[in-house]
Parts: structure tokens; C-alpha cells; sequence
């Protein structure tokens, strides 16, 4: 959410700090943090860059909240998720995905949509992330230019207006889009607008005003689409007494770099923010109509899907191996699959690499010969021969020593179980998707009593380690 605009350009200071950054590859796929992961740069494949400046929550206690002159602290609620759901709908329908730089601070704390004086009222600390933030808009748009020749900016914000709207900022007050969409002359507010650039490069064949209220506007799209939105065609300009966001400090900053244009959306929470189903929905009409922008202003076509498809990725047991099978359709420029294991699900690591055969539908398959006791999860990282990454969903196998030294009773159970055994450190309740869902931690006990009150109805397994160390499963069924 952004209060009034006061615009102060660093773009020299920018450029200097970028140069020194963008000495090292960025790897489309992977995750790069600041030092301390406060900042979050997610490098993409297409020539679409979105912040997410207002959606932090680390509150750091050692820094004192922002309260200098004209501070707005309003926290942007699940733009984060927004953004992430973003990703993951391009990355599903259309094989490409935005870059995408992330703030996970409290506004209280640093503002990354003002000028670094204002945005950190003057805390040393608070402008290392500041820069940081900055600098990694500036190389992933640097990246899209190089590669596409233009790029667009978003800026994702949230709003809490009562109108249940898209707020699209253009640089272009309320007053102005009213005089744009009122008068004769199409091309009205063009030099002051953050669409310019594409204008300009146009030669003139764009018109500003078809861009903000014409049939293939954005937002005309996105109103279509069921997500209401302003300017449009629909509804080309807010009311006097409308509050309005018509772009803040990044846009104007970032647009003014040559061969780049964009805008701000404040989205709404009902429909938008406000819980998963919104996010993803919003995402499906983002993405699409977005591909559909960047085909009709800059003829650049990513409506067809990545060249590699990653079907039927599974897990079996043999023996005392846990096998990984996968297909592919359409491989293309694919150099290889590396293996990814975890054992939460949440942290991964290498295990090894299949070679890719790089064209054509192929099966491959990989055997993981010492798996961890209990639930394993993988992935597969597929590396094209540039380096650009891509990752599969995840999948889990389980591998259990089943154990003959423990018994639960009773089994069937309902609120109490005994673990019959000796020496037991600790017990994890594991569900049949491979979650922990309980965890006992106990001191070398014998015959253990286990409250499974509260547990779901259905089939456990309870992973027990005992005080040498040694790790074995017993199954249990929770009525």
C-alpha cells in the first residue's frame, strides 16, 4: 500500500552497487538471499520482473520502527503468497515463470517503495537491505532486456479500499485518467505515464489510451476475467471521492530506465488475498492474461509450454532400495535430472544425476540405495544445457525397518497406546502422507504410554529410536 508519492532518483547509485553484483550468475530457479535473508531473489525466465515490497513480517527488535515525517507502516497482508502462487501458475501452464525479489521485513522497519532516507528514516542497517533490494530489481530487469529486449515491472502491493477492485497505477492521477478517458486526444499524459517506454519503442503504433481503457487493456482483461479492475474499459477512472493508488516510488523509479514499462497493482483482499483458492485463481487470470500483454505489445509468444514435461514421477520399494521412476515428453536442450532427498520434505540435497537424452519422450529411473528409515522425500531438478532449473513436484517412499522388538497395544487404538520395548528415546507418529505429526521425546524408557488422542481417524506409523542410536517402525491404526 503507498501513501503519496515523493520520488528521489538514485539510478546512478544503482547502476554502481549493480555492477558489482551482477559479476556473478544467476541461475533462473534458484533462490538467492541477502546475507542475513531479509531480501529473497527468485531469478525468472521471461521478460516479466515483480517485488513484492510490503508483505514482510521479521520484526527485528534491535531496530527501532520507522517514525520519521510522511512514514506509512501498513503491512500488505499475503502478498507474499500472492506472488509465490504467481510462479508456480506460470511455471504450470506456460513452462515459464517472472523474476520475482521479495522483502521479508516488516514495513515498521524499512520501506523498499520510498527513497532509502525516508524508507529507513536513516538507519544504517536497515539501508544494507534497502540497496540490496534494488540492486536485484535492477539485474533481473537488466537480464530481461538482455535477453528479450524489453521487459515489464510490476510492483504487487494490497489494498483496503471498500471498492473490491484492481487499483492498476500508471503514474496517472485520478484526475488525470478521468481527462484521458474523457478527451479526443489518445495520446494524452504519455511522456508522464510509466507505459512510455513501450509507446515510444512502438514508434507510436500504441496509443496510451487504448493501453488504460481500450479492449486490450489490462485491466479491460482482467475485468473480463471476473477480477474487476481500474482503469479499464469497464471502469476507466476512480470517482473524486475514490481512494486511489496510482503507482509509487519503484514504478517510477524502475520505468524510467529505458526499455522497460509496467505498473503497480494494489490488489484486493476478497477474492485475492484472502485465503489459497483466491491466490491461485488470481494467479490463472494474472498469468494468462499477461502472456496474452507480452504477445500483442512486444510479439514475443510464451503460450507454448516448456520444451521438457515431467509425467509419472514415482516411488517404488525393492528391496532394501527405494527406486525412483520418471517419464518426460518433449525433452529439448534437457542436459540432466539431478536427484534431490529430504527428509522433511522441506530441505534437499544431491544424491546423484541421470544424463538426460535431450529430445523425445524417454523413461528414466534412479535407485536411492540407502534411504533414510521411515519417509523419504525427493525431487528431480531438471538442468537445461544454459543452466536454467526447473523442479518436479515432490514425491515420498517410505522404507521401515519393521521392528520385532516393538508392539503396540492395543492396535486397533483409540485414546492410549503402550509401545512395548526397552530403551526407547523417542517415538514420531508419522500419518500415511508422511507427515510427523506428533513427536515423544522420552529418556531410555520401557513400555512406554502414547496419548493418540486427537489424532484423525486412520494408519500410523510410529518411528522409534532407541538410546544406542538405532531407528525401526511399528504400524498402528487409529480408530
Amino acid at each position: 500500500m503507498c501513501g503519496t508519492r515523493k520520488f528521489f532518483f538514485v539510478s546512478c547509485l544503482l547502476t554502481m552497487l549493480v555492477s558489482g553484483v551482477t559479476a556473478q550468475p544467476y541461475i533462473p530457479g534458484k533462490v538467492y538471499y541477502d546475507s542475513s535473508k531479509w531480501v529473497e531473489f527468485i531469478p525468472g525466465t521471461m521478460p516479466l520482473v515483480i517485488s513484492v515490497p510490503h508483505g514482510g513480517s521479521i520484526d527485528l527488535v534491535g531496530i527501532p520502527d520507522r517514525s520519521c515525517p510522511g512514514v506509512v507502516n501498513t503491512t500488505d497482508g499475503r502478498t507474499i503468497s500472492l506472488a509465490r502462487a504467481i510462479i508456480s501458475v506460470f511455471k504450470k501452464n506456460y513452462g515459464v515463470y517472472p523474476s520475482v525479489v521479495i522483502c521479508h521485513l516488516k514495513r515498521t522497519k524499512v520501506d523498499m517503495n520510498r527513497e532509502i532516507e525516508i524508507a529507513t528514516c536513516g538507519n544504517d542497517t536497515m539501508k544494507v537491505p534497502w540497496r540490496f533490494w534494488h540492486e536485484m530489481i535492477d539485474t533481473a530487469i537488466a537480464s530481461a532486456v538482455k535477453k528479450f529486449g524489453q521487459t515489464i515491472y510490476i510492483d504487487l502491493h494490497g489494498q483496503g479500499h471498500t471498492k473490491q477492485r484492481l487499483e492498476l497505477g500508471y503514474l496517472l492521477s485520478d484526475v488525470q485518467l478521468q481527462a484521458s478517458s474523457k478527451s479526443n486526444n489518445d495520446t494524452l499524459y504519455t511522456s508522464t505515464s510509466s507505459l512510455r517506454n513501450l509507446i515510444q519503442d512502438s514508434g507510436g503504433k500504441f496509443k496510451l489510451k487504448d493501453l488504460l481503457t481500450g479492449s486490450n487493456a489490462f485491466g479491460t482483461w482482467m475485468t473480463e476475467d471476473s477480477f474487476p479492475s481500474v482503469p479499464s474499459k469497464q471502469d476507466p477512472y476512480p470517482l473524486s471521492t475514490d481512494p486511489y493508488f496510482d503507482g509509487g516510488y519503484n514504478v517510477e523509479l524502475f520505468t524510467s530506465k529505458p526499455k522497460v514499462f509496467g505498473w503497480q497493482i494494489e490488489s484486493n483482499n476478497i477474492g485475492v488475498r484472502d485465503n489459497s483458492t483466491s491466490w491461485f485463481s488470481f494467479a490463472e487470470a494474472f498469468s494468462k492474461n499477461m502472456v496474452r500483454y507480452i504477445k500483442t505489445y512486444m510479439n514475443i509468444d510464451l503460450s507454448n509450454p516448456l520444451p521438457l514435461n515431467i509425467s509419472g514421477f514415482n516411488v517404488k520399494k525393492e528391496n532394501a532400495h527405494l527406486r525412483l521412476e520418471w517419464h518426460t515428453s518433449t525433452e529439448l536442450n534437457t542436459a540432466h535430472f539431478t536427484i534431490q532427498h529430504s527428509k522433511d520434505g522441506t530441505s534437499f540435497s544431491d544424491i546423484g544425476t541421470v544424463k538426460a537424452i535431450g529430445s523425445g519422450a524417454n523413461g528414466y529411473q534412479f535407485v536411492d540405495k540407502t534411504p533414510n528409515n521411515g519417509i523419504n522425500y525427493y525431487r528431480l531438478e531438471s538442468v537445461d544445457k544454459d543452466g536454467a532449473r526447473t523442479y518436479s513436484a515432490v514425491v515420498s517412499g517410505e522404507w521401515l525397518v519393521v521392528s520385532k522388538q516393538f508392539t503396540v497395544v492395543p492396535n486397533p487404538a483409540r485414546d492410549m497406546v503402550i509401545l512395548k520395548g526397552n530403551h526407547i528415546a523417542s517415538v514420531q507418529v508419522i500419518d500415511n502422507i508422511g507427515r510427523v505429526v506428533k513427536t515423544v521425546t522420552l529418556k531410555n524408557a520401557t513400555n512406554p504410554k502414547l496419548s493418540v488422542n486427537g489424532l484423525p481417524a486412520g494408519v500410523y506409523h510410529l518411528q522409534v529410536q532407541t538410546t544406542d542410536g538405532k531407528v525401526s517402525g511399528v504400524g498402528m491404526v487409529k480408530e
